[in-house]
């Protein structure tokens, strides 16, 4: 599997957040009966999260000067683990 590049991440927004976004137009209109929008994309978030074990980046931010490790260009696993996670919605 080849993954592009070419993704735009928008800096203000947090690892949780940005999921949620890649999220918004992915949610199949065909559900568990009883199960709304929201729920779904809270569990496969946290699904997503689990699976690629960066739970604890859900709430840090993309961009500026507050990161932590396991977020940041240089942790190719994260990031790449983020990318990856967006790409399979």
């Amino acid at each position: 599997m080849i993954l592009t590049i070419d993704d735009t991440h928008f800096p203000t927004l947090t690892v949780g957040q940005t999921l949620d976004f890649a999220l918004d137009v992915k949610v199949p209109k065909k559900r568990l009966p009883g199960e709304s929008k929201s729920q779904f994309k809270k569990d496969v978030i946290n699904t997503l999260l689990k699976m690629y074990n960066i739970e604890h980046t859900k709430n840090t931010l993309l961009g500026g000067s507050a990161r932590v490790r396991g977020t940041g260009r240089a942790a190719l696993s994260s990031d790449k683990k983020l990318r990856f996670a967006e790409k399979l919605q």
